[in-house]
């Protein structure tokens, strides 16, 4: 599972119906998800598929 490319390749899929296909990609899901992101890294939450990593380097 996941979402971004996982699911337009799901959607792509040949099996799927209409409906089905604009509940996995459209531009109001697109919408959401660049809101929710924003609001997310406005509140300082970590988001991301790599979570809490963080990177040091030694100078």
């Amino acid at each position: 599972m996941g979402s971004g490319i996982p699911q337009v390749v799901r959607a792509l899929d040949d099996d799927l119906e209409r409906h089905q296909q604009s509940w996995l990609v459209s531009l109001r899901l697109s919408l959401h998800k660049v809101g929710l992101a924003s609001g997310g890294l406005l509140a300082g939450l970590s988001i991301g598929r790599e979570g809490t990593t963080v990177q040091v380097q030694r100078a």
